[in-house]
């Protein structure tokens, strides 16, 4: 224990007297350590108003003090007994170790699931990123992954839960490779868009199951054969009916390669000469179009086996009848377009040529010298 000599009380400079004539102890602290502990000296109240016991007392408590300063740890000392007096006066409290505080995790503010699928179909629908048809199907999509992973919130969503959601759709049994990996593919757009905004991952990317089964045997085509009965048997079986799409559709889209909707939506004025040829223009110029995407807009010349039928005739009689679209008796009133009613005919109509174990490819009759894209639209 160190010790201090005792002084008379004008000479003690460890030893003051407050307002309320109580003896305080103090010590100063080097000017190295004052910026560190925020003071310039530390003080405390030895309780009594007497200055011989205030020497008595300072020796203990003046030890105490320097401890402080210095940093160490106090020995357990008894405190002198409080005197009323200096109750106003509030002592240097002995420093002890400072409690760990737990540690909180920090707090997820992600958006859930349903939520997310509600901003982001928001978002796509007005830039008109999606047609109806599309619309439906993502929401069933989106509707199906929620309900076999949970409405978890988005930064929740873990490679576990995107294994879970990948193993149903392949314990499901009735789907192809193919449809699995569309699925997969439009949730992940959905964790891709999110990543920005959320700060969440994409655990669905690099999910997708890679088919090694050659092209030419993933699906059956028709022959060439088959193709040519399915225009002999349209022309004769059609050229008479009111419903004008069952007689063409099957020639222009062997002759163009254009998609079933975009062929079914077109209008008189899409037809165009450029550069003295007779072209198609599939294009999304009126309000009840719609092309796949942007690229999808193109020039078609039109095929001089398509001419030999007598397929610029059709066009001009139905301008001549006063009719803007080119078959003005399919409806558009169904969210897959103009293409629903010839599809749902088509069905049938392959039935009858014996096609029930074929897939249709619209454009295999097509060969590539007879369509020449122009980039001259106008």
């Amino acid at each position: 224990m160190r010790t201090y000599s005792p002084r008379s009380a004008g000479s003690i400079p460890y030893l003051f007297q407050s307002r309320h004539e109580v003896w305080y102890a103090r010590l100063v602290v080097p000017k190295a350590q004052q910026a560190e502990r925020g003071c310039r000296e530390v003080k405390r109240s030895l309780r009594t108003h007497c200055r011989k016991e205030a020497i008595r007392r300072s020796w203990r408590v003046l030890d105490e003090l320097a401890d402080i300063v210095h940093g160490r740890e106090p020995e357990a000392v008894s405190s002198p007994i409080r005197g009323a007096d200096d109750a106003p006066q509030s002592s240097v409290p002995t420093p002890t170790t400072p409690a760990t505080k737990p540690v909180k995790a920090p707090t997820d503010d992600s958006p859930k699931l349903s939520e997310a699928v509600a901003q982001f179909t928001a978002e796509k629908l007005r830039a008109n990123a999606w047609g109806e048809h599309e619309q439906s199907h993502n929401e069933l999509v989106f509707k199906e992954f929620i309900k076999i992973v949970g409405d978890v919130r988005i930064r929740r969503f873990d490679a576990k839960l995107a294994m879970k959601y990948k193993q149903r759709l392949l314990d499901e049994g009735r789907l192809s490779i193919s449809t699995i990996n569309k699925r997969l593919g439009r949730v992940g757009t959905l964790f891709k868009w999110a990543m920005p905004y959320f700060g969440n991952g994409n655990p669905l990317a690099g999910m997708t199951i890679r088919n090694n089964t050659p092209a030419k045997n993933q699906r059956k085509a028709v022959s060439d054969g088959k193709v040519r009965e399915m225009l002999h048997r349209a022309k004769r079986d059609y050229s008479a009916s009111k419903d004008a799409f069952k007689r063409w559709l099957p020639f222009m889209a062997a002759y163009t390669g254009a998609r079933l909707g975009e062929l079914s939506q077109l209008y008189l004025d899409d037809f165009k000469v450029i550069q003295g040829l007779p072209c198609i223009l599939i294009r999304a110029s009126h309000p009840d179009q719609r092309v796949k995407n942007a690229t999808s807009e193109r020039v078609i010349p039109i095929a001089q086996s398509l001419i030999a039928e007598g397929f610029l005739r059709f066009v001009e009689q139905q301008r001549a009848a006063g009719h803007q679209r080119l078959f003005p008796e399919l409806p558009s009133g169904n969210q897959r377009g103009y293409g629903h009613k010839p599809s749902l005919w088509f069905t049938k109509f392959k039935a009858k040529l014996n096609w029930e174990d074929c897939h249709v490819i619209w454009f295999i009759y097509f060969k590539k010298w007879q369509v020449a894209v122009l980039n001259c639209m106008d």
